[in-house]
C-alpha cells in the first residue's frame, strides 16, 4: 500500500495555478458605505367621501349605515346625516384614495348617493 501521495500535480503549470500566491491571504468582505441622500416621501392627497341627499331613502337608515360602515358613534353619524339632509351632501370620511373608494363601494351597495373627489387640502 502506497502513503499518501503528495497532494501537488505533477504538472508544473497546474502546481503554479492551484498554489497560493505570495503574500496573499484571504480577506474579509469589504464594507460599502452608501452615499448620504436625503429621503423624501411623498403622500398621495386625501380624498373625501362624499355622501348625497336623496328624497327616497330614510334619515334613520342612513344613521346606521354610516354607524355600520365606519364604526362612527350614534351621536357623529346622526350629525353627519343631518348635514346630508339639510346640505344636500356631506364629507364623511377623508383619507387614501383606495380606501376611499372602497367606502363609496360600501355605500352604493347599501343604496346610498356616494361619491369621491379630491380633498381642497
Amino acid at each position: 500500500m502506497m502513503p499518501f501521495a503528495d497532494p501537488a500535480p505533477c504538472c508544473p503549470a497546474v502546481a503554479t495555478r492551484l498554489a497560493p500566491r505570495a503574500g496573499t491571504r484571504k480577506s474579509s468582505p469589504k464594507t460599502v458605505e452608501k452615499p448620504e441622500t436625503d429621503t423624501l416621501t411623498l403622500t398621495g392627497r386625501p380624498w373625501n367621501v362624499i355622501v348625497h341627499d336623496d328624497p327616497v331613502t330614510l334619515m334613520g337608515y342612513v344613521t346606521k349605515v354610516f354607524m355600520d360602515v365606519f364604526r362612527y358613534s350614534q351621536s357623529k353619524a346622526h350629525r353627519l346625516m343631518m348635514e346630508v339632509h339639510t346640505d344636500g351632501k356631506s364629507v364623511v370620511w377623508t383619507g387614501p384614495r383606495e380606501q376611499a373608494e372602497t367606502y363609496v363601494t360600501k355605500l352604493q351597495a347599501f343604496h346610498l348617493l356616494a361619491t369621491v373627489e379630491p380633498s381642497g387640502e
